[in-house]
């Protein structure tokens, strides 16, 4: 039992050390509330990330960051889909386009489509992401 603490605390520390490097979180010596916004979004993502899960829910992950911050946040986003998968939820669709291999539209609590980005796009003349959710949901609508 002890041997396999030990083993679990190295572990442990070899983790927070990969996902501190990751996520740039050089200094780790303040309270959370005293971090900038972007600082404490990579310290939940490290906290999320922690125990390796299979599922992890982001919800408006790129709220109140600079785009130098969203480019940081897309580019562990990208790194962390192997072997884990992320629903993200999001009111951007440049970002769901960007980040995503499959789109759930949603409008009024319905889910109206559900696919890849190409298979959205299959009979209609739609290209972008906003241009199909308009499309969907104006379909809906009976527009």
């Amino acid at each position: 039992p002890q041997g396999q603490r030990r083993r679990e605390r190295m572990h442990a520390a070899a983790r927070i050390e990969e996902l501190r490097c990751r996520l740039g979180l050089d200094a780790l010596d303040r309270r959370f509330g005293l971090y900038s916004t972007w600082m404490r979004q990579r310290l939940a993502i490290a906290r999320a990330l922690l125990p390796q899960p299979a599922v992890l829910l982001m919800d408006e992950p790129i709220r109140s960051l600079d785009p130098l911050a969203t480019a940081a946040l897309y580019r562990v986003i990208r790194s962390t889909q192997a072997g884990c998968t992320i629903v993200l939820a999001t009111h951007s669709l440049a970002e769901a386009e960007a980040l995503c291999d499959r789109v759930a539209i949603l409008h009024r609590g319905r889910l109206l489509a559900w696919g890849t980005v190409s298979e959205l796009r299959r009979g209609g003349e739609a290209t972008t992401l906003p241009a199909l959710f308009e499309r969907i949901v104006t379909q809906e609508a009976g527009v």
